[in-house]
This record gives structure tokens, sequence and C-alpha cells, in this order.
């Protein structure tokens, strides 16, 4: 079953300056898609898009057969997906349990204390640290706050936007790891990755973007091994 799909998406920050042209994208079901390239393809663009943080232009945006295309991004949630940005994706000043709760605003309090039950098992060194402020947690330990916050109102979908980045390698295969323990309790994922190679090993499929155009498409493990896709995107 397709969960979220992207088709023919024209997209950008101003309607005379589209970063993406023509980009299609679907994520079903029970999978982990990545979407790789060189910077400025347009891969965040794609996902703020699909969460409805930018205009889309042309083509349209689905949430199962719902056409949501530049919905509001509140009800985006409402719909069952949730984002974790690259940047500025934890509220440093509250503790881990106040930025848990946020993620549960709409929900009752008995679902809020599932939530962060079902938080707290995914991330442990979280409850450990829930009465800790955010701020004072290393990159790798902010990471799971915003992850975890994305998943309090256990959603369909969790977009990722370079869930990665600035972390040292061994919190970067912690997160990996992590994507495919939620991936494994039932959500799809859909992320943009730097770290192409690694992030496509974990993928059942993966999209490689060039100048907001698709250029490859297929199995993570299918890109890792094509020959141009390694040479000019995975450094060999």
């Amino acid at each position: 079953m397709t969960l979220l799909s992207l088709e023919g998406l024209v997209a950008g920050y101003g309607p005379d300056v589209p970063i993406l042209h023509g980009v299609n994208i679907r994520l079903q079901a029970g999978e982990i898609v990545s979407i790789v390239g060189p910077n400025g393809a347009g891969k965040s663009t794609a996902m703020k898009s699909a969460f409805g943080l930018l205009n889309v232009h042309q083509g349209k945006i689905l949430i199962g057969t719902e056409d949501v295309t530049n919905s509001r991004p509140e009800a985006i949630v409402r719909k069952g997906v949730s984002f974790v940005p690259q940047t500025e994706n934890v509220f440093a000043s509250l503790t881990v349990q106040e930025n848990l709760e946020l993620g549960g605003y709409f929900n009752s309090r008995s679902h809020v204390a599932a939530g962060l039950d079902r938080v707290y098992s995914l991330f442990p060194p979280l409850r450990e640290k829930r009465h800790q402020k955010s701020g004072l947690l290393s990159g790798g330990q902010r990471q799971m706050v915003a992850m975890g916050r994305a998943l309090m109102p256990d959603p369909k979908i969790v977009l990722l936007d370079e869930p990665t980045a600035g972390l040292s390698p061994k919190y970067a295969d912690e997160i990996f790891k992590l994507i495919i323990d939620i991936n494994a309790s039932g959500t799809a994922v859909l992320m943009v990755e730097q770290n192409a190679r690694q992030a496509l090993m974990i993928s059942n499929r993966g999209y490689v973007l060039v100048d907001g155009r698709n250029r490859h498409e297929g199995t993570g493990a299918g890109l890792v091994r094509d020959r141009e896709v390694a040479e000019m995107f995975l450094g060999g």
C-alpha cells in the first residue's frame, strides 16, 4: 500500500525559481526509503514540500489516496505524518520529557503517557535524562529527542531530514540502528541523508536526485552496486 506519493512535483522558495522539476517519489507501508544526491539537488526541498513547509507550484502530494497538496503542516500531522528537521529540532531550554510531551500536543493524556513509554523503550538513554535540559545533551542525544518527539503521535510516516548531520561516526551508526528499530515498530520512514551509502544499505528503496530531477531509482542495495551511482555519488 502506498502511504505517500510526490507526483510531478515542481516546488521551491518562490514561483519564479523552482528547485524541483517534476520529481516523483513514493513511500510504501513498511518501507525505509532514502533520497540522496549532491548538495543543491533538491532533497530537503522535496521533504519540506511533502510536509507543507514549501508551496507546490505544480504536481501533487498524496497521503494514501487523499490529495494534501499545499496543506498546512498541522493538517499533515493529523494525517499521520511527522517531520524531523535537520537543525533547530529541539527546544533547548525544555527538558527531554517536556520536548517529548510537545509531540503529543493534540493527543489525550493517556495517549501521551503511552507515547512516552513507547519512546523511552526505543531510546533508553532518554529515560535516564528525561529531567535534563535538552540543550545540555550531546548532538546524538538531541537527535534522539527530536526523533522521539516525532514519534509521540504514533505516526504512520516519519520524514527525517539529514538525521546524522554533524554527528560522530559512533552516533551516526546509532541513529541508523534506531531508524531500523523505528521502522520495525511499524512506522514507514522517508529520509534525506548525505551519508548516502549507509542510508541506502538500510533502505528498501532509494532515489537519486540531481538538479531537482529524478536521476536514478531502485532498491537500496541495487543503487549501492550501480557503477554510475557509486562513482558519481557514493565515492567510488
